[in-house]
């Protein structure tokens, strides 16, 4: 008999309700996120962890009023 594997279960995110969703992505964009995170000291963040921290950031600043960087090409 082979043995199944256990799949992770996701933590529940904050206090409120959470879904899940699914995302289309260029290979080159998730490189980006995937080289973000070997830069950050300690154990890496999930790309799920980086992807939240940074549209959080982003519309953070869109209600502050900041206007968004060129994109870079």
């Amino acid at each position: 008999m082979i043995p199944r594997k256990r799949t992770a279960v996701p933590p529940k995110l904050g206090a409120g309700k959470s879904r899940k969703i699914n995302l289309m992505a260029e290979e080159a964009w998730l490189a980006r996120i995937d080289e973000y995170r070997k830069r950050q000291p300690g154990l890496s963040p999930t790309r799920s962890e980086v992807i939240r921290k940074f549209v959080d950031q982003g519309l953070d600043a869109a209600d502050a009023g900041v206007k968004p960087k060129p994109k870079r090409k």
